[in-house]
């Protein structure tokens, strides 16, 4: 390979006039349908995530109330419905991201508008964008939980096998 090649696709300074063929027109088109009723059913998710918060902090909270004051369970409820909540708030950030798309890319096909077409793929971009930082996130916490119980595992090994010595 040459010095002067590179890896990274040039952008030219002046648009070029990509002209995208029928398929691909098409391919976009129904691609914002499914996003479209993909992000609707995200919405749909969000609102029952928020549903189950509030009834799961009611419920903990309506349980707690027969436990003792010093049990680990009390003030569980309402940890429990922020969890809820928050999980509901990221996933309506992610199907708004997938609904601006839907929306844009249906309109810059069926108008023939490369702004509007360029605009949803920004939008497509900073859902998946997002979509991977969540996903990175998540991994991050499993690993944490995952050495977390490594660890409280071999703090309960060391102090059964500790206690139990002749």
């Amino acid at each position: 390979m040459e010095e002067n090649e590179t890896t990274e696709p040039q952008i030219p300074a002046e648009p070029q006039g990509l002209i995208l063929l029928q398929e691909a027109q098409y391919a976009l088109h129904q691609s914002g349908k499914w996003a479209n009723f993909l992000a609707i059913i995200g919405f749909i998710g969000s609102g029952f995530m928020v549903l189950a918060g509030l009834f799961m902090g009611a419920m903990m909270s309506a349980v707690s109330s027969f436990a003792s004051p010093s049990s680990p369970f009390a003030g569980f409820g309402g940890l429990m419905s922020v969890f809820y909540i928050g999980i509901a708030v990221v996933y309506f950030i992610i199907s708004r991201h997938l609904y601006r798309y839907a929306g844009g890319i249906k309109n810059g096909i069926e108008f023939q508008s490369a702004e509007e077409v360029s605009n949803a793929l920004k939008r497509l971009h900073s859902f998946f964008k997002v979509s991977g930082i969540i996903v990175i996130v998540m991994i991050s916490l499993y690993v944490l939980i995952i050495i977390g119980f490594i660890i409280a595992a071999a703090v309960g090994m060391s102090a059964y096998s500790g206690g139990h010595r002749a």
